[in-house]
């Protein structure tokens, strides 16, 4: 049951990070940024920069983590960044990654692999491991009584 939860949650999720690249792709406004801050982290997935650019509102301040790092970017640089118009704060990428599509769709492909097993499992066509039984292959033996 929790495979299948975790299934939808990764789905769900999965789908929200799809629409959001594809609000990128298809609606995105490109503008010059420029950076304010660099947060490097511990690993490359834990780096971001804080970038200040020009939104349809007035000037939008965003943590961007879809950047390239490659030169390192510095403070006072001036990035191209592609925004959605309609959450410039919160859908940002640098114009040389572009919108990331392929992490969500792994996502929803994995997603649909935990259902399935999960529904699989619950029909009984495929056994999952369980904390609570071993399944033994030898037939269990009865203690012996003692003969008087």
């Amino acid at each position: 049951m929790l495979l299948l939860l975790v299934g939808v949650f990764v789905i769900l999720l999965s789908l929200n990070a799809l629409d959001d690249a594809q609000a990128l792709r298809d609606h995105g406004v490109r503008a010059e940024a420029r950076i304010v801050a660099v947060h490097d982290g511990a690993k490359p997935s834990t780096s971001f920069v804080t970038l200040v650019f020009q939104g349809p509102k007035g000037e939008v301040r965003a943590d961007v983590g879809n950047f390239k790092f490659s030169p390192e970017p510095k403070v006072g640089q001036r990035p191209t960044v592609v925004y959605d118009p309609r959450d410039p704060a919160g859908n940002v990428a640098d114009i040389r990654m572009g919108p990331e599509m392929a992490l969500p769709l792994v996502g929803i492909i994995a997603g649909v692999v935990a259902v399935c097993v999960a529904v699989l499992a619950f029909f009984g066509f495929i056994r999952l491991p369980s904390k609570g039984r071993r399944y033994r292959n030898t037939p269990r033996r009865r203690p012996s009584s003692p003969r008087g």
